[in-house]
């Protein structure tokens, strides 16, 4: 009784540079790129606050941001981080507009591992017309694609990190 396993060889959905950093982490190099250039390559004129646009990750730092949480509730959110990444997202929207590049809300994703921040999430892009924006926890992307992907960590310190354990939220608990 050997247990069966499949394993994924070629991706056709992400960009080269996130193939091949997947493939050597987690595919032990097996894993290949095979998403035309033009579909995921189509934001790459983005300047991104001034990063490699052939790079297709930027990180942002958010100095001073503040993990906050509401009596009733483990979870967490983040202010900061969230009022960033709507700017960022709002920025994105703008330059797509005004350089002919397709892209409709709904295919742009902000995923965060915290219901709150979520929820914020949400609240704040509704109120800067974009609902249609998809927002959620990594269960509720499974099997979805984006043409951008956001990620909220939340998290700002290490000092949460057993409660998070404990609760089961962000992603301290998952092997993944």
């Amino acid at each position: 009784d050997s247990p069966h396993l499949t394993r994924l060889t070629r991706n056709y959905r992400s960009h080269p540079t996130l193939v091949s950093l997947l493939s050597q982490i987690s595919y032990g190099g097996t894993l290949v790129a095979k998403a035309p250039r033009e579909r995921v390559g189509a934001l790459a004129g983005w300047p991104k606050r001034g990063t490699d646009p052939a790079f297709p990750v930027l990180f942002c730092s958010v100095r001073g941001g503040a993990e906050e949480q509401e009596a009733d509730s483990p979870s967490l959110f983040n202010t900061q981080e969230l009022t960033l990444l709507v700017d960022l997202v709002v920025d994105l929207v703008r330059w797509a507009e005004a350089n002919q590049v397709a892209l409709a809300p709904e295919r742009i994703g902000v995923l965060s591992p915290y219901i709150k921040q979520t929820q914020r999430l949400r609240q704040t892009l509704r109120s800067r017309n974009l609902g249609r924006v998809r927002v959620g926890s990594t269960e509720e992307f499974h099997g979805l694609e984006c043409d951008a992907l956001f990620l909220s960590t939340t998290r700002t310190s290490e000092t949460g990190l057993v409660q998070d354990e404990h609760f089961d939220l962000g992603f301290v608990g998952s092997t993944k």
